[in-house]
Order: structure tokens, then sequence, then C-alpha cells
């Protein structure tokens, strides 16, 4: 057996240390390639947050018009049916449009009504309120009944 005595590691083998920085010439840091490498990751990281950020807002906007037909739908259904109720039973015509202003834009409603048959004074109603944004044109239709007062019902005969 051969037992070697007094030798040393070489310091040159020992450049790499923990991490990824780099000891030249007795200097420490970072090459240009991690640096670019370390730039370009942070940059694909920060351009997916922005894109989720920007689509999120899209989304937002989109329920906030959608909440806003909606109320102004609900709203219209019950200024019918109390035009209904506390008109004698005098119902819009049978077809009609127009415009509901919104808080922020205008929404377009068009409306049919038409009578179930000539023995029950039940009508079928049909309400579309619809917008558009960016070229895109969104709506919401509901479907309701309404029952006309009995008395109005017999006299009336335009639905018919």
């Amino acid at each position: 057996m051969i037992l070697l005595t007094g030798l040393r590691p070489n310091p040159s083998h020992n450049m790499r240390r923990l991490g990824s920085s780099r000891q030249f010439g007795g200097k420490k840091g970072f090459t240009l390639i991690e640096i670019i490498l370390s730039i370009v990751i942070l940059t694909v990281g920060i351009i997916s947050v922005q894109r989720v950020f920007i689509g999120s807002l899209s989304a937002l906007s989109v329920i906030e018009n959608w909440d806003q037909a909606e109320a102004l739908l609900e709203e219209k259904i019950w200024d019918i049916e109390r035009g209904v109720k506390e008109g004698d039973g005098v119902l819009p015509s049978s077809q009609s449009n127009g415009v509901l202003l919104g808080k922020i834009r205008t929404y377009q409603y068009d409306l049919n009504i038409r009578a179930i048959d000539r023995e029950s004074n039940f009508v079928e109603a049909t309400l579309s309120v619809s917008w558009k944004i960016s070229g895109i044109k969104r709506s919401i239709t509901r479907h309701f009944y309404l029952m006309v007062p009995y008395a109005a019902w017999k006299t009336s005969t335009a639905w018919f």
C-alpha cells in the first residue's frame, strides 16, 4: 500500500461555488447569458400575468353590462304588468320596440305579445334586450305571461 502525504488540493479546481456565482480572478458575479436568461423568464412571467389581468377586466365589463341589461329587462316587465293591472287591461301593441337607458350605454328592446287562445284571458309576451360591445351583439330574452282583466279581455278584439 502506498501512502501519499503532503498533497494538497489544487485551488484552480475549486472555482465553482454555491449558487450560480463564479469566481474569476478573485471576483464574484453572474455571466451575461445568465442575466439575459433571467430577464427573458421574468418578461414572460410579467406578460402572462398582464394578459390574465386584461382578460379579467374584459370579463368584468361584460358582466357589468349583462347585469344592467337584466335589471332594465326586469323593470320593463314590471312596467308592462303594472300597465295591464292599473290601466284596465290595456296592453301595449302586439309588437313594439324602443330604447332603454342604462348607466353607461343604451339598450334596445323588442316586445312581442300574442294571445294564447280566445277563451282564456292570458297572453304570452316575449321581451328581448340587446346591446353591442366592440361589434359583438349580446341579448337577453324572457318569456312571461300576463292575465288581462276579464272585462277588458271580452271587449277587446285586437288580439285575434
